[in-house]
């Protein structure tokens, strides 16, 4: 078992070995549950067009981008968005875009700087899409187990940016592995001191922006532009429906930009992913004309996350005795646990039948043998019926 752990980098690894095994698990971040059902009609419909086969137009189908539009509106979006709306293959197609359009702004590989813990799939991204390795600025824990956002931060982020030392930087919001949410202040001074220096890039990742429980707020940079006004050259926002909607292997997502950034990163990013994908015209139905049950879903979906990780949480906490850290946002919860090594925490989780994800694998560190953040991630967008099987089993014979 240690052996065949030890070759892994990604939470989709963790979750291979578990299927293989017939061991449940909570270890990949996808969610368990189907699209609504009137979205699945829709996307039927979509592929039932006669121009089904055709390409989509390369921005995005007019029906999406103002669909996005509207939808961006009705969450308080003030600033001018013609032009600035651009359909990607995903989020992960929105990133990659963003990274394109940064090397062409430097003009050589660019330098990326990652907060630490990251998303897992941000450093293979940057390191095949800018081809450089990533550079990190580590986040200070405290003692509840979650990360502070601090004036050391980000004079840190401000210093590397100065010196030409990075040229952009990534945001998580909210933060895939931690499960925080950005403050309002804190998101207003990252793209602060990001606009500060020509030429640079703020790429944030908003995967999970619907996903935000228990009276947080999620804010993007995209809130804080006045009323009327362009979005900055400097920021990218990737989004996504793979998550909210449970839409993953659609791949329909979009960027937020400036005019000039988002035609900058269509130009780029088209001779790699050819054709915006035909799911976004049911996608974009779906929000023009099923506003209330898109509204549901997301409710009904964050009910789910909550209730499975309460569930999940007083199993793992009976059965290992580790301390949870509730999340603020996102599908994910974290443990604190008192194995010699994150490691030993997943073999500990396997021998009881359940995978899971190590800490480390969301640093530079990655998965070894002795690495050690003392945490461990799970993943909640499952039923509630395989959340309370996955209890029952951790919790037999306690």
């Amino acid at each position: 078992m240690a052996s065949e752990l030890a070759n892994m980098r990604s939470m989709r690894d963790i979750n291979d070995y578990c299927v293989a095994r017939g061991i449940m698990t909570l270890a990949q971040g996808m969610i368990e549950l189907p699209p609504p059902e009137a979205l699945r009609r829709l996307g039927g419909e979509a592929l039932m067009r006669l121009d089904t086969h055709c390409y989509r137009n390369r921005k995005g189908e007019p029906d999406f981008v103002a669909a996005v539009e509207k939808l961006l509106r009705s969450e308080g979006v003030v600033a001018r968005l013609a032009s600035s709306v651009l359909a990607t293959q995903g989020v992960t197609g929105a990133f990659v875009a963003a990274l394109l359009h940064l090397k062409q702004l430097a003009g050589r590989s660019p330098t990326v700087l990652l907060l630490e813990p990251f998303y897992t799939y941000h450093l293979r991204q940057i390191k095949t899409a800018a081809g450089t390795d990533a550079q990190f600025v580590k986040l200070s824990s405290l003692k509840d187990g979650k990360y502070a956002f601090s004036d050391a931060m980000f004079a840190e982020i401000e210093a590397k940016l100065s010196s030409g030392e990075v040229d952009g930087v990534v945001m998580c919001n909210p933060v895939n592995p931690t499960g925080q949410v950005w403050a309002e202040a804190s998101v207003r001074q990252m793209m602060d001191v990001v606009a500060k220096y020509p030429k640079k890039l703020l790429i944030c990742d908003e995967c999970y922006n619907d996903m935000v429980f228990d009276g947080h707020k999620h804010v993007s940079p995209i809130h804080l532009v006045p009323k009327d006004q362009d979005l900055p050259d400097s920021v990218v926002v990737c989004r996504g429906f793979s998550k909210s909607l449970g839409a993953q292997s659609w791949r329909v997502g979009y960027a937020v930009s400036s005019p000039k950034t988002s035609a900058s990163m269509m130009d780029l990013s088209d001779p790699i992913y050819i054709c915006t994908p035909i799911l976004q015209h049911a996608v974009a139905d779906f929000l023009t004309h099923h506003e209330k049950d898109f509204d549901t879903h997301i409710v009904e979906l964050n009910k789910l996350l909550t209730a499975n990780w309460v569930v999940l949480k007083e199993a793992f906490v009976k059965k290992f005795g580790w301390s949870a850290v509730d999340p603020s946002g996102t599908m994910y919860g974290n443990f604190i646990h008192d194995c010699s090594s994150d490691l030993d925490a997943v073999k500990l989780a396997l021998q009881a039948g359940v995978g899971v994800c190590p800490g480390s694998m969301f640093t530079r560190e990655g998965i070894n043998a002795t690495a050690n953040t003392q945490t461990i991630r799970i993943h909640c967008g499952i039923s509630a019926e395989k959340a309370r099987k996955i209890a029952e089993l951790l919790t037999q014979g306690l």
